[in-house]
């Protein structure tokens, strides 16, 4: 139907665990709401304009839900080349993160979508994870009095 658009999980639904569908539905408001203010009006232009920005939206919250959905054994489907070595280099990032605070906050900050996915590629960030995300920590012996 003429002068409608999605948005939100009419679009894309994501597994909740992760929790990024009410960060990508908030996104794509703010997407449509710049797209309406440039072309003042509806329009098949503004549609084009509306479904790029939030395909964009979209794209790095999917990477990272569909890559560690492919960490589990039992998923299916077709993988998405690189998938192994991102799920590799996440998991040193995500150790490493345990024993670095600053790797901890933009490990999760990328998590929760507030900081740039490429701050996980910076050289600081994958020295970091070659150095310290080897092997996760000993936990500490907790003592019993």
């Amino acid at each position: 139907m003429a002068g409608l658009l999605t948005l939100g999980d009419a679009m894309c639904s994501f597994n909740p665990a992760y929790g990024h569908g009410m960060t990508v539905a908030a996104q794509q408001a703010i997407a449509l709401a710049a797209v309406l203010r440039r072309h003042g009006a509806a329009s098949s232009a503004m549609s084009r304009d509306y479904y790029a920005a939030a395909a964009s939206a979209i794209e790095t919250p999917w990477q990272l839900a569909v890559g560690n959905d492919f960490a589990y054994p039992a998923t299916s489907g077709p993988r998405p080349a690189g998938t192994s070595f991102r799920n590799w280099y996440a998991a040193r990032v995500a150790r490493a993160s345990q024993q670095v605070p600053d790797l901890k906050d933009t490990f999760f900050g990328v998590l929760q979508l507030v900081v740039p996915p490429q701050n996980l590629t910076s050289p600081a960030v994958a020295i970091q994870a070659i150095r310290r995300g080897g092997r996760a920590p000993e936990p500490v012996a907790s003592r019993v009095s």
